[in-house]
């Protein structure tokens, strides 16, 4: 599956599954039910009232190649971080990768192979 991928692990009671509803007059999304309301994954976080980016997850920057939303769940995350960590032993035989606007090295480590054990990371 190709597209974005955030850092932030989804986890199984996910604040992308809840539901919110548009205040126009405010234009904020406010958690909520009823029949205008839409999940979090099909929703601007950054206009959801109280959303802090940096602790909960971006949920509509997963996406397919067709840009629709992918709903990612903790087993397929997984897998992906699994896959792009195979990708990277296999595919790009470099001494040095260079990686932009990721959140800390945290970030890199999970995806490179044995999280680039005894590797240096500069930042």
């Amino acid at each position: 599956m190709a597209g974005i991928w955030t850092w932030r692990r989804p986890t199984a009671g996910s604040t992308c599954n809840k539901r919110y509803v548009k205040d126009a007059a405010a234009d904020v999304w406010r958690e909520g039910s009823g029949p205008d309301s839409k999940p979090g994954w099909f929703v601007d976080a950054f206009k959801i009232q109280g959303w802090d980016t940096a602790q909960y997850q971006v949920c509509d920057v997963y996406r397919d190649r067709d840009n629709d939303v992918v709903f990612v769940k903790p087993a397929g995350y997984e897998k992906r971080l699994a896959q792009l960590s195979k990708y990277i032993a296999s595919s790009l035989p470099a001494d040095i990768l260079a990686f932009q606007e990721v959140n800390g090295e945290e970030s890199v480590r999970v995806i490179l192979p044995n999280n680039v054990s005894g590797a240096f990371l500069a930042h």
